[in-house]
């Protein structure tokens, strides 16, 4: 086994990686206060559509909305087909697997601010303006066919999934009989300061719409701090291990100083999964549709699945501890333990294959497209990178061990030098991704529950 000289691994060698981990959370940070700037600096930033049937504040107007049938879409859609039943139906309004068609109770004078391009609607004609995320230029409702003529601004969120109209009694009669009623106010944050109230008198369980997609250039910023994050990250692992094969023979010295003897395989393994996890992410910034789907099978897999929900039920309880442990029972004994290591025992790298689809599964959701996105990631972006970290040494021991077990077969005479090397190589794993994933665990409980 090769041994490390303790000159190249100076306590000091942590110092360049912390800074760049500082550089990024500090990109990242910036980027936030532009993207709240941004979103702040115009009308229609603070709107919000509600389907709740209590009393409406003041300053609402009628709404009613509906969703798009599915047979109303000419595009083709395969990910919104294959997410419904997972999704369910029910209330496709607040699913947003689909555009919706909103009517609203007012004038032009409501949406002139919020027009980015094109013209209003006139009243009684089959003419809409289209959200941000909306992606027809004309569809057939109901034997009849609708018409966009022109386009929301970005920054109304709230209708940024969908086909608005103002409201007109032979319209409402024709296509909304039975959609669902609710109520739009154009400036909730002004009606709340004015009144003295906080959004806990509001039901927002009710509220639908859409995030709002940022510019360009934030999302870009966005992206950048997230990759200084994560080659922070790596090389603060990179120095951690060549500290860890200083202990040899133990364990955890073996795992260090296999790690160091093996640094091609450990960057293969490591840039080939972080290739899957940006990649994926850049697909979902070029297709925003995507991420928002994904957002949505996420929270209704933590909230309402058997598998998962154990752990959005140890998040809403507040319990730090119960959130923490449900978190680690997770990540460690199921995603790592169970689902990469064991599965990994038969010598075909099942476990590398699979956190490349979960990355990829992660990467969809986490691209920084969102406003609001890269201020969370100021906190969030430590436990990625910890997380991630502990999924790639399992992927590599993995990977590590399925060529072990081959070089036993071709090599008889040494075939339990390589097979013990392996093995001490899983435990001294087994050992690590527990540490790391506990911490992980402990300090996303921390921040996601303090700072909500």
């Amino acid at each position: 086994m090769t041994q490390v000289h303790p000159e190249t691994v100076h306590r000091s060698a942590y110092a360049r990686p912390l800074f760049i981990l500082f550089v990024g959370i500090l990109v990242l940070f910036i980027t936030g206060l532009g993207e709240y700037y941004w979103l702040h600096q115009a009308e229609g930033s603070a709107a919000v559509l509600s389907l709740a049937t209590e009393e409406q504040p003041d300053g609402a107007v009628n709404a009613w909305v509906r969703a798009l049938p599915r047979d109303a879409i000419a595009l083709a859609d395969p990910m919104g087909d294959a997410l419904a039943p997972v999704i369910g139906n029910d209330n496709q309004e607040i699913a947003a697997l689909h555009e919706r068609m909103v009517m609203l109770e007012g004038d032009k004078a409501l949406l002139e601010p919020w027009l980015a391009s094109g013209r209003l609607p006139v009243a009684g004609e089959r003419e809409v303006l289209a959200g941000q995320l909306s992606r027809q230029d004309s569809f057939l409702l109901d034997g009849e066919t609708f018409t966009v003529v022109g386009r929301l601004a970005p920054r109304t969120g709230s209708l940024g999934f969908s086909y608005v109209c103002l409201y007109d009694e032979e319209l409402k009669e024709a296509h909304w009989s039975s959609a669902a009623q609710g109520w739009l106010h154009p400036d909730i944050a002004g009606y709340l300061e004015e009144s003295g109230q906080n959004s806990a008198s509001l039901d927002m369980e009710k509220f639908i719409g859409a995030p709002v997609k940022t510019p360009s250039y934030l999302t870009v910023m966005g992206f950048l701090g997230l990759m200084l994050v994560a080659w922070s990250g790596h090389k603060l692992f990179l120095v951690l291990y060549a500290r860890l094969a200083l202990r040899l023979p133990s364990l955890l010295g073996t795992l260090g100083a296999t790690v160091v003897q093996e640094r091609q395989l450990f960057k293969g393994v490591h840039n080939a999964l972080y290739f899957v996890f940006f990649f994926t992410m850049f697909i979902s910034a070029r297709y925003p549709l995507i991420s928002l789907r994904m957002t949505e099978l996420i929270r209704v897999i933590f909230s309402n699945s058997e598998d998962l929900g154990y752990i959005g039920d140890a998040y809403a309880s507040g319990n730090i501890f119960l959130a923490a442990m449900a978190t680690f029972y997770n990540n460690y004994v199921v995603q790592t333990l169970g689902l990469t290591l064991a599965a990994s025992i038969v010598p075909f790298a099942f476990g590398f294959f699979k956190t490349a689809l979960s990355l990829a599964f992660v990467g969809l959701a986490m691209a920084p497209i969102w406003a609001g996105a890269s201020l969370g990631y100021t906190y969030h972006c430590v436990t990625m990178f910890l997380e991630l970290e502990a999924y790639i040494l399992a992927s590599f021991i993995a990977v590590y061990w399925a060529r072990a077990c081959y070089r036993a077969l071709l090599d008889p005479a040494r075939a339990w030098t390589h097979l013990k090397q392996g093995l001490r190589l899983y435990a001294g794993g087994i050992i690590l991704t527990g540490v790391v994933l506990a911490v992980a665990a402990f300090y996303e409980a921390v921040t996601l529950i303090a700072l909500r």
